[in-house]
């Protein structure tokens, strides 16, 4: 009876966890069910539920830790291939220059029909 009830808890936490919205605490409680059900599965002889909760504990660590460490900033080779578009990618290049002359003509502006 007293394993049934660590399970319900281990539960419990799982479905508290899947309510949350920040994240800080999100990760709290999921650490909390994997102790929980790491318990809950070596003492009732679970393996699949301890080994899972036990691989799942650490990522739950780490993933905590991140919230708290501030993000580090990302190389300057990096940080233009993830913009999403070409312009942007342009005026990070030191080669590359915009010119614009007044009065000539859009070379992209659609004619008239």
């Amino acid at each position: 009876m007293r394993i049934e009830v660590l399970g319900y808890a281990a539960s419990t936490c799982v479905l508290a966890s899947f309510c949350m919205r920040a994240m800080i605490p999100l990760r709290l409680l999921a650490i909390c069910s994997n102790v929980l059900f790491a318990l809950f599965g070596a003492l009732a002889h679970i393996y699949p539920v301890l080994v899972l909760h036990i691989v799942l504990f650490p990522v739950n660590l780490a993933r905590l830790h991140q919230a708290f460490v501030p993000e580090r900033k990302t190389p300057f080779v990096l940080s233009f291939i993830s913009t999403r578009t070409v312009s942007s990618v342009a005026n990070r290049l030191p080669f590359v220059r915009t010119v614009r002359r007044i009065g000539s003509p859009d070379p992209f502006a659609r004619p008239d029909r």
